[in-house]
């Protein structure tokens, strides 16, 4: 039964995935980005495969695509929050964010090993920023909270790095312990879970743009 949750958690990425494509014309820039992100997770994810499947080591590849996925989702949340504080030093945040990410990986870890303390870091910023951010888009008149693009994909966000943020200070008792199975089929379902709010935040946003 854990193995075909994480089957199923491996390929829920198609669900934005293909939603993405199929309304692609319908969507706005912002969730265009956010789509593009998908697709290079996807890839990652089939390389990686392919690495493992080799006995090769992949957690560089994992390591580039977690700056990667930061900045994607920085530049969102910050956008869906219309914070003019944010908005205007975005891209020092980024910048910073960059270099933290250079100095923990090539001067305390190593880019070939899981950095814990860059995961966490990341993780609590964007849980920060996506809590922050889903607060301001509550306060919005129109369209309806339920039919917001940007109430879903935040809500996908904070549950999203949620998770992540778990599994990263855990992650040693998980090895060590005898339920990791069942944990990280939690951690799977979290995941399925996630990418079909994320794909409901596509329709949202194909029938937002649709009407306006």
């Amino acid at each position: 039964m854990t193995n075909l949750v994480h089957y199923l958690s491996f390929y829920s990425s198609l669900i934005p995935l293909l939603t993405g494509l199929i309304l692609f014309r319908r969507i706005d820039n912002a969730f265009k980005l956010f789509l593009s992100l998908v697709i290079f997770s996807v890839i990652i994810d089939l390389v990686s495969l392919s690495l493992s499947s080799t006995k090769s080591n992949n957690l560089w590849l994992m390591n580039i695509f977690s700056v990667v996925e930061f900045i994607v989702f920085f530049l969102l949340v910050v956008q869906f929050s219309r914070s003019p504080f944010l908005i205007r030093w975005r891209i020092l945040f980024v910048t910073l964010f960059s270099l933290f990410w250079i100095m923990d990986l090539f001067f305390s870890t190593s880019v070939d090993e899981f950095s814990q303390r860059m995961d966490v870091t990341k993780a609590l910023l964007l849980i920060f920023l996506s809590g922050f951010a889903l607060i301001r888009v509550s306060e919005e008149v129109e369209p309806m909270i339920f039919r917001n693009s940007k109430f879903w994909f935040l809500t996908a966000s904070l549950l999203y790095f949620s998770g992540s943020l778990l599994v990263f200070c855990l992650e040693n008792q998980i090895i060590k312990s005898n339920m990791s199975n069942q944990f990280w089929a939690i951690h799977s379902l979290c995941n399925i879970f996630t990418n079909i709010l994320f794909s409901i935040s596509l329709l949202c946003n194909s029938k937002h743009k649709m009407y306006s």
